[in-house]
């Protein structure tokens, strides 16, 4: 039980950093400004 829920939690976390990533360099591109933190 608590295996498969941090191989879940895993991929959750895998996905949303594989979709929010090029969203982010859409946003750089844009350009938002010099804000690099």
């Amino acid at each position: 039980m608590l295996a498969t829920m941090i191989i879940t939690l895993v991929v959750i976390v895998g996905v949303a950093v594989f979709l929010a990533a090029p969203a982010a360099r859409v946003k750089k591109a844009e350009g938002v400004g010099g804000e690099k933190r």
